[in-house]
């Protein structure tokens, strides 16, 4: 165990400047990755919907809401954790049984998310409108920022900026089920065999990194289908042709495409999400040690 994991979970503050820092690193640095994800996914198919031009269109309201994102994510994830690792810990004195690692984790990134996703939504569906407009820069000017902001606003107010709250929350609260409770476990795993084989300092970084990479891999792999539901509910909505539900555009997307439909992207998805939680879950780890 590292001095670190000694002196408990991070102070609230650092949590969520060290939240902020890995947001903003992984949300910038793997941009294109994520929109020929959102590309490959598109009903329009991937050439039409821009191909491999302008990849950091929609990068501008992604950096927007990735810092206050990632704050508050870790740190309501970290107060919780704390939190709910006492309750455990306390009932199982009174029992005798083993602490829970993993609920906690479970329930503690759960809560996180959906505070999160209350930060990001509305500039989650500015960046995947952004994405696809991108096939010209004459499409991209139509599909600025601000114009979009505008839209979206006289049209029905904060709501309209709020409609892909539901579909997001099904697929991000999964993918933080998945991954937080695999990254605590998988870091404790890495951490022992380092510690085992007498590593050195840069084997809790190593640890991290790799806790991260498999822990972001395996939940991307496993939501896909939900990310795919989520990207074409969106553009759905936004295309003018009324609201449908999420369970209408599954329905649609089976019809169409049949199962090979909700996997699309899966590729690019598992890659992204596996490079990003080295950057990210790595990155807040080393930010909170080093500064603890």
């Amino acid at each position: 165990m590292d001095e670190a994991e000694a002196a408990g979970p991070p102070p609230f503050a650092l949590a969520v400047v060290a939240g902020g820092c890995a947001s903003a690193t992984v949300d910038v640095a793997i941009y294109p990755l994520d929109t020929l994800k959102t590309r490959l996914q598109a009903p329009a198919g991937f050439a039409v919907s821009g191909g491999w031009r302008r990849l950091f269109a929609g990068v501008l309201p992604t950096a927007l809401s990735s810092v206050p994102g990632g704050a508050v994510f870790f740190g309501v994830y970290e107060l919780t954790k704390a939190r709910l690792e006492g309750v455990a810990h306390r009932t199982a004195r009174l029992t005798g049984a083993d602490p829970s690692d993993t609920l906690p984790s479970a329930i503690a990134a759960a809560l996180a998310e959906s505070f999160s996703c209350v930060v990001r939504v509305p500039f989650e569906q500015l960046k995947m409108r952004m994405q696809l407009a991108a096939r010209t820069r004459q499409a991209s000017r139509r599909v600025s920022l601000p114009t979009l902001f505008r839209q979206r606003g006289m049209g029905g107010g904060m709501a309209q900026l709020y409609r892909g709250l539901a579909p997001t929350l099904a697929l991000d609260l999964p993918f933080a089920l998945v991954q937080l409770p695999a990254f605590e476990h998988l870091k404790r795993r890495f951490g022992a065999d380092d510690d085992a084989a007498g590593g050195a300092a840069g084997g809790s970084v190593r640890a991290d990194a790799l806790a991260g990479a498999a822990a972001g891999g395996l939940a991307a792999a496993l939501t896909t289908p939900l990310d795919v539901l989520r990207t074409r509910h969106v553009l759905r909505s936004a295309g003018g042709g009324g609201d449908p539900s999420f369970l209408a555009t599954a329905r649609h997307i089976l019809r169409a495409e049949g199962m090979r439909g909700l996997l699309r992207g899966v590729v690019p998805r598992t890659v992204y999400m596996s490079l990003g939680g080295v950057l990210y879950l790595g990155t807040y780890s080393t930010v909170c040690r080093v500064w603890s």
